[in-house]
């Protein structure tokens, strides 16, 4: 076999290489064929004649691959880190409301609360006696009438003052979705008079453009009775004494009697010097399922499963119609328990 003589190695080349392996390839050559060096190692250097070029000899290694792999890791490594386990209450409540769809129809409406010069709210707020002439109302500055004045109700969207007003945006909706409207109300009195007093709140509708028959529902109730829970002739309807007497209401709108443009309110009146603490007194309307039960009053005519109209109302109080007929009732002599009258 013919051996390639230009691939033999050179000893003597060998062995001049090996100096830079082992020094480095900083070590200094004192060899004259490459340049002429002091015994500093500086680089002589001859004024006014050719000098030669700096030559800097090439170093050659060779290296076989099984060396560099004992050297260096070639392979991929996960960093590993230690666990940890971290012991901490934590609140995992998923009970979350996906509901992303805006409700513009529902709305909590209160009454507002003016402050004196205290900056203190004044929450007692007069409401008009029944007595034509009288000038309690508008403190003794002028007279009124003696009859229902509206609840200042307000908030949500509502464009007519003391009212909650059904758009045809907002009927469209409920119609749409099978569904109703409820209102769920509270209100609370007080009197300064000694005297047996009577609270009455009214619902009401009205429409601009469009009149239908509407079924007024009135609650009452009283303060100041003779002796609680036992009917006479200073407590007619047998209610138990409360300083405070409270109307309340829970009313399903009719969807077989909603036009546009239906307008309802509240208003109040006393049969003395009164007061509604507005601080104890809201008005919720929300959307709701169109019930499948009767209400106890209220449904039109036109509603053939009586699936509207009041369907609960507060203790010790008249559930009546605007002809002043008692349609319910709820005393303390029925231990509360509501009484149909047909």
């Amino acid at each position: 076999m013919a051996i390639d003589k230009e691939k033999l190695l050179d000893p003597i080349d060998l062995e001049l290489q090996s100096k830079y392996q082992e020094l480095g390839i900083t070590y200094l050559s004192n060899n004259n064929s490459v340049v002429n060096r002091d015994s500093a190692g500086n680089v002589v250097l001859i004024e006014n004649e050719s000098n030669p070029l700096l030559i800097i000899q090439p170093v050659v290694k060779q290296l076989i691959n099984r060396s560099v792999i004992k050297v260096i890791d070639t392979q991929f490594n996960y960093f590993k880190f230690p666990v940890r386990v971290i012991q901490s209450p934590i609140d995992l409540d998923l009970d979350l409301d996906l509901d992303f769809e805006t409700d513009n129809i529902s709305a909590n409406l209160t009454i507002p609360i003016p402050l004196d010069s205290k900056n203190q709210p004044i929450n007692f707020q007069k409401i008009d006696v029944a007595l034509p002439g009288n000038t309690w109302y508008y403190d003794g500055v002028e007279s009124t009438n003696g009859v229902f004045k509206q609840l200042q109700f307000t908030g949500g969207n509502q464009t007519n003052p003391n009212s909650y007003t059904v758009t045809e945006e907002i009927l469209n909706t409920l119609r749409e979705q099978n569904k109703t409207l409820r209102f769920k109300i509270q209100t609370q009195y007080r009197t300064g008079n000694t005297n047996r007093t009577e609270f009455r709140m009214r619902l009401n509708r009205s429409n601009r453009k469009i009149f239908h028959e509407f079924k007024t529902v009135e609650l009452l109730t009283e303060q100041n009775v003779s002796v609680a829970g036992v009917e006479g002739e200073n407590n007619p309807h047998g209610f138990g004494n409360n300083t405070y007497p409270v109307l309340s209401m829970t009313y399903i709108i009719d969807m077989d009697d909603t036009k546009p443009g239906d307008t309802y309110n509240f208003s109040a009146l006393s049969s003395n010097e009164g007061f509604i603490l507005a601080q104890n007194s809201y008005w919720d309307i929300d959307i709701v399922d169109i019930p499948t039960n009767p209400g106890i009053y209220g449904a039109s005519s036109k509603n053939i499963t009586n699936s509207a109209g009041v369907y609960q109302f507060s203790d010790n109080t008249l559930l009546r119609d605007g002809a002043l007929i008692t349609k319910a009732k709820r005393s303390a002599t029925t231990n509360q328990e509501v009484q149909i009258f047909t």
